[in-house]
């Protein structure tokens, strides 16, 4: 059976695309998409598989795509705003990556990252980690707590305490006030 908590997010479905079911779909950069690939999103609340029948690149982190048994713009529509989820194995494992093409300092990509639950050494939840800042050379998860404030936590190895991206959870021993600062 397939869980979608076993899952990553890989794409979001913008729009529609002409008459023939084509969908604008966003996807992550860290993912390889490709002709028979196979994309889950939940229907009715049931995690149903998809396979892509066509795939044309639009721009950097935008594609064009069609989805077997999708074959108009009224079937095509039903998916504007979903989700789509992929086995972690179309991520590429690269242990001899530089930190390029959004892969961290600790061999995880961000899309195995965002999505998941923080919590302290305690097992406190602090949130949910809803970004990744990889703007400066200090990576920050983007954290959004549940009274709605995001704080930034530090991506750094030596806090990391474990990560499983199966059950999409992060224990960090979080340095003290790093939380009241922000």
């Amino acid at each position: 059976m397939i869980r979608i908590n076993e899952l990553i997010p890989v794409a979001t479905v913008n729009k529609t695309h002409g008459i023939h079911g084509e969908l604008s779909v966003t996807v992550d950069t860290d993912v390889v998409l490709g002709k028979g690939s196979c994309l889950i999103t939940p229907v009715d609340g049931i995690p149903v598989p998809f396979f892509v029948s066509s795939i044309r690149q639009r721009n950097t982190d935008t594609y064009l795509i069609t989805i077997d048994g999708v074959d108009s713009d009224v079937k095509a529509a039903e998916f504007t705003g979903a989700t789509f989820y992929a086995d972690p194995s179309i991520i590429p494992d690269d242990p001899d990556s530089d930190g390029e093409d959004g892969e961290d300092s600790q061999g995880f990509y961000a899309s195995m990252i965002i999505g998941s639950e923080l919590l302290d050494t305690v097992g406190s939840l602090v949130g949910t980690v809803v970004d990744i800042d990889d703007s400066t050379q200090n990576v920050l998860m983007i954290v959004k707590r549940s009274d709605g404030v995001e704080v930034m936590i530090p991506l750094a190895a030596d806090l990391i305490t474990e990560f499983n991206p199966g059950n999409r959870s992060i224990v960090m021993d979080i340095p003290a006030g790093l939380l009241d600062m922000q």
